[in-house]
């Protein structure tokens, strides 16, 4: 697919759910108003009405998004995959060594996640369209059974605004999930789920993230991983996401395995180009590249121009993550020389570490703040 009809595609997508966003509100301010008005012909306090209503609307975000990533993982199950986690905001149940585990992590602009380990590869195939689509299904069937719900309790204006926010809500998120299209450079669950058996390179690419997901599940570090899963990405095929996202993995990997300069240069030619990155993958490079100058390349001045207004925005965004936190401590001490931000960011890190889902990842920061303190060590001492 050509640029400008991608970005065609990635526009239509973004208004097609921009309408719909904007009709579930509008349904949604409707039926507020039908509430306050019933509130008080039967006696009830207008803000007590409001209260009501605002809950609803964020109650009924919650619910449906449980309800979606429940989806998922039924599914997924049924198709033949395996539990990984399952993330409702910065709450995460994890697979550790046979055993369930609540962890807290987060990822900026998504609300939940449900990762879960594929079935194996058969002449470059796997079941995709259950998976992808549970969670539609799911909201669909919730908002079915809500507003039976809503049309039984009519009459009490609060049980009534509940249950039909939750299934207007669980509407929309059904149908911007669940309508075939790219919102951005992002492929929705109906997209991919119509798409991927069409395009082996875009399936593998997809089988590959889920599987090193539920590998680092496991503990393991992805220097230790095959080194096929990092090959780099054909230009041709870097303006789908999915294919995208697997150049991310390998900039990681080369990082874990200390090969920086490395890293920094593909990171540096990557970001060149016109691609399918999202732009938090975008956010994350610059990150590891800010890094891999700082301690490899020595080049202050390229990680001080790199560190702009922007990527601040980002850094406050992720603060509570463990890479972000190791490029910062970085950037304070070799660029900012500052001592006692240093520090702070040292406490953040332990902080962190006590509820982070990876420890292999922790394990792999440590090693990569340890090369920050031998940088001081050889300026202070040589």
């Amino acid at each position: 697919m050509n640029s400008d009809k991608a970005k065609k595609k990635n526009n239509i997508g973004q208004k097609i759910s921009g309408i719909i966003i904007l009709a579930a509100a509008g349904v949604c301010g409707g039926l507020a108003g039908l509430l306050l008005a019933r509130a008080e012909e039967q006696g009830l306090d207008f803000w007590v009405g409001m209260l009501a209503m605002v809950l609803a609307v964020y109650g009924a975000m919650l619910i449906q998004t449980i309800v979606h990533e429940a989806g998922h993982l039924v599914f997924g199950l049924v198709s033949g995959y395996e539990f990984s986690s399952f993330r409702i905001g910065s709450l995460m149940l994890i697979k550790e060594n046979g055993k369930m585990k609540l962890r807290k992590f987060s990822i900026a602009g998504t609300a939940g996640q449900c990762l879960m380990s594929p079935p194996d590869l058969v002449d470059g195939k796997m079941p995709v369209v259950l998976y992808n689509m549970g969670g539609c299904i799911y909201n669909l069937i919730f908002s079915t059974l809500s507003g039976v719900a809503a049309y039984i309790r009519r009459e009490d204006p609060i049980e009534f605004i509940v249950y039909v926010a939750v299934a207007v809500i669980g509407v929309a998120l059904a149908l911007t999930n669940g309508i075939p299209m790219m919102v951005g450079p992002i492929s929705n669950d109906g997209h991919n789920a119509l798409s991927l058996g069409k395009n082996p390179i875009a399936m593998r690419a997809f089988w590959l993230q889920l599987k090193i997901n539920n590998e680092q599940s496991k503990g393991t570090r992805l220097k230790t991983m095959p080194e096929s899963w990092f090959a780099e990405p054909a230009d041709a095929d870097m303006d789908n996401g999915l294919v995208a996202a697997l150049a991310v993995f390998r900039a990681s990997w080369l990082i874990d395995q200390l090969r920086l300069e490395e890293a920094a240069e593909y990171i540096k030619n990557l970001l060149s180009k016109e691609t399918g990155l999202v732009g938090l993958h975008r956010s994350l490079l610059i990150c590891e590249r800010i890094y891999c100058e700082l301690v490899a390349n020595k080049n202050v001045s390229e990680a001080i121009y790199l560190h702009n207004k922007e990527y601040e925005k980002f850094v406050q965004s992720m603060k509570d993550t463990p890479s972000v936190i190791r490029s910062e401590y970085a950037y304070a001490v070799l660029a900012e020389k500052d001592e006692k931000k240093a520090e702070k960011l040292l406490a953040r890190f332990e902080k962190v570490t006590k509820t982070y889902p990876y420890p292999q990842e922790i394990e792999a920061e440590r090693e990569l703040i340890e090369l920050v303190k031998r940088e001081i060590y050889e300026i202070n001492y040589n």
